[in-house]
């Protein structure tokens, strides 16, 4: 006997076992387009396999909360790329890999980009021809923020990740530019959640434009709390507010499951991943030269410094370096 669930713009409206024709509990015209039905408890549309499914079908498992029953943390997934990621062209295909399901009790799937291969895989960040050189021309270099100088005024972290350049110019996690874009931050700088349209009308020359559109058609907005103000905070609560973005990356907590750099209050609304819990490596490779451990970039500003947020070293180590002039690697997540 299977298990149906029929959901309508997101409520459930039926959700039991299939026994001949099913019955809407309410009377009424249910549009196409908003309708999702998953099966479960061996219904044949789903594969155990991750990547024999399409995102559409992942999707409404997820939504379900079922995703735990079909597959595990470390599944991967193959998508293909093509574009440019600020300066970097790309075009090849590469692996996506849940790192969460249902995290934080929301029943979505969470993947962290890229693996190399669907078994075995080498784990790695994108890196574009700037790696670990600095920059303070505007140049959409994989920098967190792209406007400064070699001397005071600096490229600085004012705003945190919510405000930062390449949130929006890089990553395309929102559609929104944050204040003051294009200019040095100087004092503050205010970033905006992302819209409705940012998957599906992707900001161009970013991560979220070189994906495949049935992918971006499912991606969900994702909730998440980073130190939003930075600039030396020292460990201010208040600072640690909310952004809805698409192509986050993640959090020093998220990571690593302890906090060393980070706002202190950052982890208060964090949970580490389930695919890093489970004691899965930290290090990533570049991946052009997948012999090659690379630093990568994490959302936490560091919480004592105007210029440093966090990342991983190359040894799996905990770090942080100057946000804005260095390019290093980009391993952001999405929720589906």
């Amino acid at each position: 006997m299977s298990n149906l669930t029929i959901a309508y713009n997101g409520s459930t409206i039926f959700d039991g076992e299939l026994e001949g024709e099913v019955t809407l509990p309410t009377d009424g015209m249910y549009m196409e387009d908003d309708v999702t039905v998953v099966w479960a408890g061996g219904g044949t549309d789903v594969s155990s396999v991750l990547n024999d499914n399409e995102w559409s079908v992942i999707s409404e498992v997820a939504q379900a909360g079922e995703g735990g029953s079909y597959w595990s943390v470390g599944d991967t997934k193959s998508v293909a790329l093509s574009g440019k990621v600020g300066t970097l062209s790309i075009s090849t295909t590469l692996n996506v890999f849940i790192i969460g399901i249902n995290h934080r009790n929301v029943n979505r799937i969470t993947f962290q980009v890229f693996k190399t291969l669907q078994e075995n895989g080498v784990n790695v960040a994108l890196v574009d021809n700037h790696y670990g050189l600095t920059s303070y021309s505007g140049s959409k270099y994989f920098n967190l923020n792209h406007w400064g100088s070699g001397s005071s005024p600096y490229n600085t972290n004012y705003g945190g990740w919510k405000g930062c350049d390449a949130r929006y110019d890089i990553l395309g996690s929102t559609n929104v530019a944050p204040s003051g874009y294009g200019s040095t931050l100087t004092t503050y700088r205010v970033g905006y959640d992302a819209g409705v349209t940012t998957a599906t009308s992707p900001v161009e020359n970013t991560l979220m434009s070189c994906l495949p559109a049935d992918l971006r058609a499912v991606m969900q907005p994702m909730t998440v709390y980073t130190d939003n103000a930075a600039a030396s905070t020292h460990n201010t609560a208040s600072y640690v507010t909310t952004s809805v973005d698409y192509l986050p990356l993640l959090a020093e907590y998220e990571i690593f499951g302890a906090r060393t750099y980070a706002n202190k209050y950052e982890k208060n609304n964090q949970t580490q991943y389930a695919y890093y819990a489970a004691g899965n490596s930290a290090i990533k490779y570049s991946h052009s030269s997948t012999g090659t451990a690379v630093s990568w970039w994490e959302r936490s500003p560091y919480y004592n410094s105007a210029v440093n947020f966090c990342c991983v070293g190359t040894g799996e180590n905990i770090a942080y370096t100057v946000a804005s002039r260095y390019s290093y690697g980009l391993a952001p997540a999405f929720m589906v």
